[in-house]
């Protein structure tokens, strides 16, 4: 009879949504990557690279129950240098490693201890799962940009 895993299956959301992610990226024509759908907007890239920055916040919050946020100006640093295609994916995945290894590390018994790292209580199970979540959301956002330029279609079943 098989038993739940909470391990496993924040690793396997992790490894889902980052693959999505990057698959609906790739769907981007390279001009779409780079370019604001709206003046003032963000780019496909830009969305990359906070996906990537939240997962190594999130796995430093995790294997560290500390509290608070990087100020506007590490967050800045962070993004430096990760404004193609190429460094944002290599960021994306990076950080998404580092937070499969620290999740991996983690002692089951600690999964419902609880943090309050963006100034509200959660747990460390929550917390971990958050990486995924924040990628889920974002995929949303690509997914927005495809039906702006006229792609309706789900890419998630092609392989």
């Amino acid at each position: 009879m098989p038993t739940f895993d909470p391990i496993q299956q924040l690793i396997t959301i992790t490894e889902k949504w980052r693959h999505l992610l990057q698959k609906d990226f790739s769907c981007l024509t390279p001009e779409q990557q780079i370019t604001s759908p709206a003046p003032g907007g963000r780019t496909a890239v830009d969305i990359l690279a906070e996906s990537a920055m939240v997962n190594g916040i999130v796995a430093y919050h995790v294997a560290n129950s500390k509290d608070g946020l990087p100020t506007l100006e590490e967050i800045r640093a962070s993004q430096t240098g990760k404004d193609t295609p190429e460094t944002a994916v290599a960021y994306l995945n990076e950080q998404t490693d580092l937070l499969k290894k620290v999740i991996l590390g983690l002692d089951t018994d600690t999964l419902e201890d609880k943090m309050s790292p963006f100034g509200f209580e959660t747990t460390r199970f929550s917390m971990a799962e958050f990486g995924a979540v924040h990628m889920c959301y974002h995929d949303g956002q690509l997914n927005y940009i495809q039906s702006l330029n006229g792609d309706t279609k789900v890419h998630w079943s092609e392989e």
